[in-house]
């Protein structure tokens, strides 16, 4: 969530670690409060442009407090680089190309599309998380795990029963969290961000709603591979009884939870549409009021959660244990973990 500014708050110098459990010596540590620096900075600019960008004024007003914040914590980090003796970067890489994670901002506010632009300044934000999460890897690698699929992934369905009524629905999506240096990691769970949102009976769902839940089951090969493979996503698909209309709100699809010391990323969430007497697939992550048809059929894939360590040193045991339970696929163990799975499932080196 963009509110959630703590996640991308920069350390105090007392708990910048420059020796101990990571490997990063002084001019290490000054290129990496170099790197973060360069991402508060886009983030002011992003920030400052998208709050002169719209007409809502408590976008104008939020953006542009975020736009300050992300300024004072560029100021922070620059003060560590000079107390390490270096020199403190002072733009980011706006100044020369856009940030890949505030890339579409001047599109979306050309388009005054204030819905759009709140999604690329969620992206702007993952962006920082991610560039935080990298700089603590290099300094605890012991302690941080690969990411999570890091969404509330929400899909609404709503209408008029056949008698007239309204029904209204929103279901969540839980996913995969990260692998960590010593066990794989656990999911599909919920987020902190999913507050009460318990996963109904699917028999309750289908009596009150217009629709048959056709498959509830763990996404196969959705986690991240590593020594310590990451959490798996769920999939859920909705088959369509009654004209309705669909909501759906799913984020880190551009950049997938990432892996930790030579992991893997995970697989990210995606929503797919397949319309009745079709068997073309269309992405329906971001919509509002999509009109769906009885027959359609609406899947939710939520992401897994990344890889710690090289694949190659995840034990066979691990690995048979996956292949046995269903949670990798042949193939993917094969390319993967650079296994070779006997006609008889047996996986070998």
């Amino acid at each position: 969530m963009i509110n959630d500014y703590e996640a991308t708050r920069p350390m105090t110098t007392d708990a910048m670690p420059v020796s101990g459990e990571g490997t990063m010596d002084n001019d290490d540590v000054i290129s990496t409060l170099n790197g973060l620096i360069e991402t508060c900075k886009d983030g002011e600019e992003g920030f400052r442009e998208a709050a002169a960008g719209v007409k809502n004024s408590e976008f104008k007003s939020l953006f542009a407090d975020f736009s300050l914040q992300r300024s004072q914590f560029a100021g922070v980090l620059q003060e560590l680089v000079r107390s390490l003796g270096g020199d403190p970067e002072s733009e980011g890489s706006i100044a020369g190309a856009i940030h890949r994670g505030w890339i579409d901002l001047k599109t979306a506010l050309t388009s005054n599309d204030e819905k759009a632009v709140l999604n690329e300044c969620e992206r702007g934000e993952d962006s920082a998380k991610n560039a935080y999460a990298e700089a603590l890897e290099q300094a605890l690698p012991a302690r941080v795990p690969g990411g999570h699929f890091g969404t509330h992934s929400g899909v609404r369905f709503h209408g008029r029963r056949a008698d007239g009524s309204f029904f209204g629905t929103h279901d969540s999506g839980h996913g995969g969290w990260g692998a960590c240096a010593t066990h794989d990691g656990s999911g599909p769970f919920r987020t902190m961000a999913h507050g009460d949102t318990r996963i109904i009976p699917l028999e309750l769902q289908e009596s009150l709603m217009p629709f048959r839940i056709e498959e509830f089951s763990l996404r196969e090969d959705s986690a991240g591979a590593g020594k310590f493979r990451g959490g798996l996503g769920f999939r859920k698909r909705y088959r369509i009884l009654r004209p309705c209309l669909l909501g759906t709100n799913l984020d880190r699809t551009k950049f997938p939870p990432w892996g930790v010391q030579g992991g893997k990323e995970a697989r990210p969430g995606r929503f797919m549409l397949t319309k009745s007497g079709s068997t073309t697939e269309q992405r329906v992550e971001k919509e509002n009021a999509y009109r769906l048809e009885p027959g359609d059929l609406v899947s939710v894939e939520t992401g897994g959660g990344g890889g710690y360590g090289p694949p190659a040193e995840r034990s066979l045991e691990l690995i048979q244990r996956d292949l046995d339970a269903g949670y990798v696929t042949r193939a993917a163990a094969e390319q993967n973990y650079g296994v070779r799975v006997e006609p008889d499932g047996k996986a070998r080196r």
